[in-house]
C-alpha cells in the first residue's frame, strides 16, 4: 500500500475506470529517499514493513515509546518523536494491536 500512494496508483486507477489516460498527472514520485514513518508496534508486521521499505531505498523513521535502542539499532532505523514523526514523514503507517489500551 506504501507503494500504491506513493506511485499514485488509486488516483490514476480512478481516471482509468473513467476513461481517461493522463499519464503525465499521476507519476508519483520516487519511493527511493522518501522518509517513512511508523507508529507503534515494532514487532513482527512493523519489522517486516522496514525491511522491504529499507529494500526500496526508503529510510524508516518511528515513534513508539517501547522501541528501545537496542531493537531500532538492529532494524535500522531512527526513533523520533511523534512530532519529528510527521514533520519528517512522506508516508506514515500504524501498527498497533487491539487491546484494552489502544481500543480508547
Amino acid at each position: 500500500m506504501v507503494f500504491a500512494v506513493v506511485r499514485m496508483i488509486p488516483q490514476a486507477h480512478a481516471k482509468l475506470i473513467k476513461g481517461e489516460w493522463d499519464k503525465k498527472s499521476f507519476t508519483g514520485v520516487r519511493a527511493r529517499r522518501q522518509d517513512t514513518g511508523a507508529s507503534s508496534g515494532w514487532a513482527r508486521s512493523a519489522s517486516t514493513v522496514a525491511m522491504v521499505l529499507q529494500g526500496a531505498g526508503m529510510t524508516v523513521i518511528a515513534c513508539d515509546p517501547f522501541l528501545s535502542p537496542e531493537v531500532a539499532k538492529e532494524l535500522r532505523i531512527e526513533s523520533v518523536s511523534m512530532d519529528q514523526l510527521v514533520a519528517r514523514a512522506d508516508v506514515i503507517t500504524l501498527h498497533t494491536p487491539l487491546t484494552e489500551q489502544t481500543a480508547t
